[in-house]
């Protein structure tokens, strides 16, 4: 009898360790949105600092903050990689930058991926829109 007793608890005990390992495991799939701003407004002088910054927008929070964004410079061919930040705990980002010309510029996130057993979570890449600094 205690034998009996004794194989019952232990498989309660391993079914409700399986159940509770499979609740908490979890899977997710998050877009995010990248915006991009400059400022000062308009056009500026040669070598003047301008200053690039924007937001990586996500519904879930582990896809906007620390992560990787990068400030591209469209050109034929392949666009260029001009400099790179991790995004704060809003997601906001930020670039200084002294053109000596007229560029235009985007931001791009590329997307993460983590997987361990039962988990999943990806962040979906995005791209910003094009800004135009014109230089005088």
């Amino acid at each position: 009898m205690k034998r009996i007793a004794a194989s019952v608890i232990v498989g309660i005990f391993v079914l409700t360790t399986v159940a509770i390992g499979t609740a908490v495991a979890h899977t997710f799939v998050a877009e995010t949105t990248l915006t991009i701003r400059k400022a000062p407004r308009g056009a500026t002088n040669p070598g003047g600092k301008v200053i690039i910054f924007g937001r990586l927008k996500s519904a879930n929070p582990a896809c906007r903050s620390n992560r990787l964004v990068r400030l591209m410079k469209v050109r034929p061919g392949l666009d260029k990689v001009l400099a790179a930040d991790r995004t704060d705990l809003e997601g906001d980002y930020r670039f200084v930058r002294h053109p000596g010309g007229d560029v235009t510029v985007y931001t791009r996130f590329m997307g993460t991926f983590h997987t361990s057993y039962g988990h999943s979570h990806k962040c979906l890449k995005d791209r910003s829109r094009n800004r135009v600094i014109n230089v005088l």
